[in-house]
């Protein structure tokens, strides 16, 4: 009977073990296995941004006043090359300038020649005038010296000896009276002959008292006299050099202030030449850089508007801009509490909406440093700009949505497990053991990424661990 009994429920037993068994590798084997091993990753935080352009650069008019009437100009929104033409103005009054200038120029060049003449003749002028007057003066210095030391002093050597010879002759006529009387009383001879050696005696003192007055004369009134009217001519002359150099170098400034006038005159017209063929070549206005044309508004007789043909622009009044292109950002807000993981030079990967399947690599290049909050949270935002450094398409539009992920640490080879395997219950973080049965393990964890977390305690290296 109990032979029979055990035969009878070993089916049974037999049901309720396999029954177990499979109960127990469903637990266990039915979730993934992974293994936990080394790993590196990147530290992401991702956000929404949009598109922009880096600068606008402004298309201004560089020819000065209003005269710059737009004539022609592309569509707005046209895609242009770098110096590719984009606008007109009109030309004609600048040609007009250009022809006027010319003339003017001719004209400076004629009235410099004629003021360069007018400056050398005068010049000759003063050096002849200056040359005759030292000639003068030279003559006059000689004069006065001959007056001096020569004719003059020669002239009163020889009044002297005029004065000494009549001095003697009276005293040969005095002897010869002498003699005379002597005979007249011996009666040799008549007295009639001795009253004319008395009279020849008289004559004799006559003539030296007239040759002692001219000497008297000439030392006294005429040599003087002679020496000083050749002083003062001299004098004058001198006076007259000084005053003609004076006068002379008062020309030669005026003249060649002239010639001063009259260049300054041609480099003006020169200069205006200058600007007026600046202002023909302005005429073509060329794109300053590639990318999409855009009009801008200008005052319009009290009003703004956008730019149009007709409008006359002022000197560097901007009418167009053209959106760089070539080096966009980004610009997106983080979170407050975000910010500390960011900081400027972190790599960036971008993906547009427009392109899902292209990612463009940046960096961030700039954090705002004061707060913002948007209307419907009290979360306080940070405004992050970034660079896009591999944007070399060229359909990139200002205005397009991105997903940003910006890479603030990177953890390499580090233990790791996927965040499938991590379970948490009320403060614990725990992962189930690949074992049968599956057993709990407490872990602590480290820097958490997108698919991998690095664990810090509780897990070796080749471990199995349950994926939830």
């Amino acid at each position: 009977m109990m032979k029979s009994a055990l035969w009878l429920f070993l089916p049974i037993i037999i049901l309720i073990v396999l029954v177990n068994y499979i109960y127990t590798q469903d637990t266990v084997y039915n979730a993934p296995i992974v293994n936990v091993k080394p790993a590196s990753f990147d530290l992401l935080l991702s956000e929404r941004g949009t598109l922009e352009a880096s600068r606008f650069v402004q298309v201004v008019s560089p020819i000065l006043s209003n005269r710059a009437k737009i004539v022609e100009m592309l569509p707005e929104g046209s895609k242009v090359k770098q110096d590719q033409i984009i606008a007109r103005f009109d030309i004609k009054s600048f040609m007009d300038d250009a022809t006027k200038w010319k003339y003017s120029i001719k004209e400076a060049n004629a009235a410099l020649v004629q003021a360069e003449k007018e400056l050398q003749i005068q010049q000759s002028r003063i050096d002849e005038s200056r040359q005759n007057i030292l000639s003068s003066i030279e003559i006059a210095q000689i004069n006065l010296n001959d007056i001096q030391w020569g004719n003059g002093e020669i002239k009163l050597q020889e009044l002297q000896q005029t004065l000494q010879q009549e001095q003697r002759n009276i005293l040969m006529v005095e002897a010869e009276l002498d003699d005379y009387k002597s005979l007249y009383k011996r009666g040799y001879i008549s007295k009639r002959e001795c009253d004319t050696i008395e009279d020849k005696l008289k004559k004799a003192y006559e003539q030296l008292s007239a040759a002692q007055a001219r000497l008297n004369n000439y030392t006294t009134y005429d040599w003087p006299k002679q020496i000083k009217e050749q002083q003062i001519r001299l004098k004058e002359l001198q006076d007259k050099l000084e005053a003609a150099q004076v006068q002379g170098q008062f020309e030669v400034e005026n003249k060649r202030a002239q010639l001063i006038k009259a260049n300054a005159y041609l480099q003006h017209c020169e200069e205006e030449l200058r600007v007026a063929k600046q202002n023909i070549v302005a005429c073509d206005v060329r794109a300053p850089i590639g990318g999409t044309i855009l009009y801008h508004e200008i005052p319009k007789n009290g009003r703004k508007g956008k730019v149009e043909i007709g409008d006359s622009i002022w000197f560097n009044q901007s009418f167009m801009q053209i959106p760089d292109t070539e080096n966009m950002i980004v610009r997106t807000m983080i979170k407050e509490i975000d910010l500390r993981h960011i900081k400027i030079g972190h790599d960036v990967n971008i993906v547009l909406d427009a392109y899902p399947d292209i990612t463009f690599h940046g960096k961030v290049k700039f954090i705002d440093s004061i707060a913002k909050e948007r209307a419907d949270e009290s979360i306080k935002y940070f405004e992050v700009l970034l660079t896009i450094e591999n944007n070399s398409d060229k359909t990139l539009r200002s205005g397009m949505s991105a997903t940003v992920q910006i890479i603030y640490k990177q953890v390499v080879n580090k233990l790791c497990i996927p965040i499938e395997a991590i379970r948490q219950q009320q403060s614990q973080t725990y992962v189930l053991m690949a074992t049968e049965p599956p057993q709990k393990r407490n872990i602590v964890l480290g820097d958490i990424g997108e698919h991998e977390a690095v664990v810090l305690d509780g897990l070796q290296d080749g471990e199995r661990v349950l994926l939830r």
